[in-house]
């Protein structure tokens, strides 16, 4: 999605005005006999994360249960850039913390985030919305993680949530030019969509017709080489009945052929037995006579 731009990311509320003001101009006072969670407290307030890690590190050694203390060091982490050791030390308050669980998930997320895991980001915000429904922010970042994850519909319903629970927010034009921009796109895709679907219809219809031709084709072949296996054994057949018949005319002629020799051979005999018949009659006679 590179033609969306996003929201700005926001970062965590804290609720110590005040105290900050007071550390602000009277740091000597507030310094003198503190803890090293007070003294890493006021370096935090004061956005001096670099000096607050130190003293929050030894203070989480002398108060291990202090979610605070945990919040703290992770943010100051995370103002250093070392995103990795912020999101471990948040990871361990998760296990103490009751009161402030909703803003560690919330700048777990962040963490997360700037790493460039936009779903174990957007899972940190969700978590957070789940701790506490009212952190409007976790919504909005949740939002931007979801289109660097490319879920525009479920980003779009986030952006507008954020925007019931803070009408009044600067960033109220470029969120709703967002909104803009995500329904733009997906009413792009779904056009795409529409177009990629009916080209599939088309595909699938040619391709049927295709094999229906293939088919009838086919079809169409087997009936072919059907009629020329008939025709081939008609031809057969007539040619074994001309064979039979010019068999059998030879057979008749080679008979006649015999039985003409058979009867010139009978009538040569009666000839022959005739003549000796009239020769002893003569015989006979002459016998007689004598």
């Amino acid at each position: 999605m590179s033609n969306l731009g996003e929201a700005r990311l926001k970062k965590p509320p804290v609720s110590f005005a005040c105290f900050f003001i007071l550390l602000t101009v009277f740091p000597a006072v507030w310094s003198f006999g503190q803890s090293a969670f007070k003294q890493g407290e006021e370096l935090f307030l004061r956005n001096r994360p670099r000096e607050a890690v130190t003293l929050l590190e030894t203070a989480l050694t002398q108060e291990p249960r202090n979610e605070k203390i945990y919040l703290y060091l992770g943010i100051a982490y995370e103002q250093l850039k070392n995103h990795e050791r912020a999101i471990a030390v948040m990871r361990r308050g998760l296990d103490f913390a009751i009161q402030h669980k909703d803003l560690l998930y919330f700048n777990l997320g962040n963490n997360y985030y700037v790493m460039g895991e936009g779903a174990k980001a957007a899972e940190m915000y969700t978590r957070a919305i789940e701790t506490n429904g009212a952190l409007s922010d976790a919504y909005l970042n949740r939002a931007n993680s979801n289109v660097k994850l490319d879920k525009l519909g479920e980003a779009a319903a986030d952006y507008r949530l954020f925007l019931v629970m803070e009408p009044d927010t600067r960033q109220r034009p470029e969120i709703e030019r967002m909104i803009r921009l995500i329904e733009g796109v997906a009413a792009e895709r779904e056009a795409k969509r529409e177009e990629e679907e009916l080209r599939r219809k088309e595909e699938e219809e040619r391709r049927r017709i295709a094999e229906e031709q293939s088919r009838l084709d086919a079809e169409e072949r087997q009936r072919i080489a059907a009629e020329q296996r008939r025709r081939e054994e008609e031809l057969r057949r007539q040619e074994e009945e001309r064979r039979r018949i010019a068999d059998e005319a030879r057979q008749k002629a080679l008979l006649e052929e015999v039985l003409r020799s058979l009867q010139a051979s009978t009538e040569g005999a009666s000839n022959l037995s005739a003549e000796m018949e009239d020769i002893r009659e003569k015989k006979e006679d002459v016998d007689i006579e004598d």
